[in-house]
């Protein structure tokens, strides 16, 4: 159960600047790991997975580490998370070097993201991808540029009146026949 190995991981990282920092969230089947509001990692099918980037994949990919791959319409698709190595996972210090550098990672996408127009913005606990809004002038020149509703040549035309609504349905209940 992958319950086990969070609580594995949790206890690796008891003596390390992660304690207590990392939670686990449960998504697609396995659960998504994030150290302060950022994820970092997956589990999925007993294994940990951590986020990668061009600038740590080398780490990775230089130790035969294989990424989290799952299936899109018959097609195999990687993501950018990778495989951490077995030491890793009998040893504290040096998950947290191996937890650090995909938080780092992820931190760097985060940047990425917002320089390019969207950000997070965390709404009950959950991350929300929203675009940057336009800026003020060229949405104000949008507003000018449309025919108000009133100018409009067209005249719309009467709606149809709804039908009633029909009344609920009534279920016969089963009695409970008593055998004599």
């Amino acid at each position: 159960m992958s319950q086990e190995l969070l609580d594995h991981l949790k206890d690796l990282l008891r003596r390390t600047r992660w304690h207590g920092r990392l939670k686990a969230r449960a998504m697609f089947g396995g659960h998504g790991l994030y150290l302060d509001g950022r994820m970092c990692a997956l589990v999925f099918n007993e294994a940990l997975y951590l986020k990668t980037d061009t600038v740590n994949r080398p780490q990775f990919l230089d130790r035969g580490l294989a990424p989290f791959v799952y299936l899109m319409k018959g097609k195999p698709m990687p993501l950018s998370y990778y495989q951490v190595p077995a030491e890793a996972l009998e040893d504290g210090a040096e998950l947290a070097l191996w937890l650090e550098s995909a938080f780092a990672a992820a931190g760097r996408r985060a940047a990425a993201r917002e320089k390019k127009g969207t950000h997070t913005i965390k709404k009950s606990g959950r991350p929300l991808f929203i675009e940057a809004a336009p800026s003020a002038a060229r949405a104000s020149d949008a507003r000018r540029s449309r025919p108000s509703p009133a100018s409009s040549p067209r005249q719309k035309s009467p709606k149809a009146p709804r039908p009633a609504a029909s009344p609920p349905r009534r279920t016969r209940r089963r009695r409970a026949r008593s055998k004599s």
